[in-house]
């Protein structure tokens, strides 16, 4: 599912209620997502499991650390 140069505004309630919703997801792209935090990309690695791929180029608020 791609969210990039779309939602530049994706907040961590959002990342949930696609992370609810969503649960099956295998590709999912939110480049340019500049609101996205560690809390997002946290909810997301704990609750995706299926997923396969994680774009999140120029997420700036995004610690290198976070992913392992």
């Amino acid at each position: 599912m791609k969210f990039n140069n779309i939602l530049l505004s994706l907040h961590f309630p959002e990342v949930q209620q696609l992370c609810k919703t969503c649960p099956n997801l295998r590709e999912l792209d939110l480049s340019d997502s500049t609101a996205l935090t560690n809390e997002s990309v946290i909810c997301i690695m704990t609750h995706l499991d299926c997923l396969e791929h994680l774009s999140l180029s120029r997420c700036y608020h995004i610690s290198p650390g976070v992913i392992p």
